[in-house]
């Protein structure tokens, strides 16, 4: 699922169709969402927005998502070089 680049107008409390305003994991879902989608602009944008507890959200859960996108990556150019 792709997350769209937010429209100026657009509130940054609803980015990627997920509220900014901490409920059990609705930050990191966001966040995690717009980092998928490769979109480092919505990530900068929506992590400001984040009330305390959301940004904790974020903090815990962003170190164990690392590693697996940089398997990903990894897997991802492995099979670009077996391609060529």
């Amino acid at each position: 699922m792709a997350c769209a680049r937010p429209v100026l107008s657009a509130p940054i409390s609803t980015v990627c169709g997920m509220t900014t305003q901490s409920s059990k994991g609705a930050a990191w879902a966001g966040v995690r969402t717009a980092i998928i989608a490769g979109d480092p602009a919505v990530v900068a944008d929506m992590v400001p927005a984040l009330d305390e507890a959301g940004r904790r959200d974020v903090a815990r859960e962003l170190p164990g998502h690392i590693s697996v996108v940089r398997k990903a990556i990894a897997e991802r150019d492995r099979r670009r070089t077996t391609i060529r």
